[in-house]
């Protein structure tokens, strides 16, 4: 019987300590439901004293931009939080996520342009027209006076996002809305081959210097909703807007946004209360045998 008190009270310990401590809970990422949209518009840019509009397109058309050409992609990975469900809150532990676009082909030859491996330093271009997987990636049109011409091709690889902050959630019976939006970082690693041409007799040459690291920080306005799947299944969704500067070079840039939505999953731990009551059934079987 004492075994048995000791236990009681070890339960009554521990639920009073995951009364006052969130756990720790990674998240997986739902990547049939989890995506990433890159819109940027028809806009006019300043190259060496020339208005220049821009247009990004499907790296094989020079009409459209389409999510199978690289507007859209997928997500994956895993989102680190302190989560308690006692206390309503979730915090985004920040360093700590997982969480990509997940690289895909594109529309020239089932790559997108241009191909990092084709990169050669010293001439500062890309020696070929070969392509790789990556994240986004488009074609990029230019109008210039009355001309229309290719002014090159954009692929964005190795995005990976970041979130931090906390968020208190409104709610009951593991269906919460969070009150306050979470703070977003966003990563990539922006590769650009642009062609040389002349403008107004302004030779502008390939502008595309270096790799270029775009950590972006974000906070965003999207809602955050979790939902009671039944049973110990919990579902975020997140929804998000990200607006973002993406470098051509050094000097120039076009600003875009990244919209989407990530969906995750984690099954609630065992409750403590609950492991305590598996533990004494244990003990009575046993002191019932010893009895008997």
């Amino acid at each position: 019987m004492r075994k048995i008190l000791f236990a009681c009270c070890a339960v009554l310990w521990c639920n009073w300590g995951s009364s006052v401590q969130a756990d720790l809970i990674n998240w997986t990422v739902d990547s049939s439901q989890s995506w990433a949209r890159l819109t940027i518009p028809d806009q006019v840019i300043d190259f060496e004293g020339t208005a220049l509009t821009v247009r990004f397109r499907d790296q094989n058309s020079t009409t459209q931009w389409t999510d199978g050409g690289g507007r859209l992609a997928n997500l994956q990975g895993t989102l680190a939080t302190h989560y308690d469900e006692l206390g309503q809150s979730l915090s985004f532990i920040q360093g700590a996520q997982n969480l990509s676009a997940i690289q895909t082909t594109g529309s020239i030859a089932g790559q997108f342009r241009p191909n990092p491996a084709a990169w050669d330093p010293i001439a500062a271009t890309y020696t070929d027209s070969s392509g790789a997987p990556a994240a986004f990636g488009a074609r990029i049109r230019g109008t210039a006076l009355i001309f229309n011409f290719d002014v090159g091709f954009l692929a964005l690889r190795n995005v990976a996002i970041d979130a931090g902050g906390t968020s208190s959630l409104s709610g009951s019976g593991g269906n919460f809305v969070a009150d306050s939006p979470t703070n977003f970082l966003l990563g990539t690693r922006s590769e650009v081959d642009l062609h040389g041409f002349s403008v107004l007799g302004n030779d502008i040459e390939s502008l595309r210097g270096e790799l270029v690291e775009m950590p972006l920080s974000i906070l965003n306005s999207g809602d955050l909703t979790i939902e009671n799947l039944g049973g110990s299944v919990r579902r975020m969704t997140k929804n998000f807007l990200i607006d973002l500067e993406i470098p051509l070079n050094d000097n120039v840039s076009v600003s875009g946004t990244i919209q989407g939505q990530i969906v995750a999953v984690v099954p609630e731990p065992a409750s403590s209360a609950v492991i305590g009551l598996i533990v004494i059934c244990g003990l009575m079987c046993q002191r019932r045998r010893e009895v008997e």
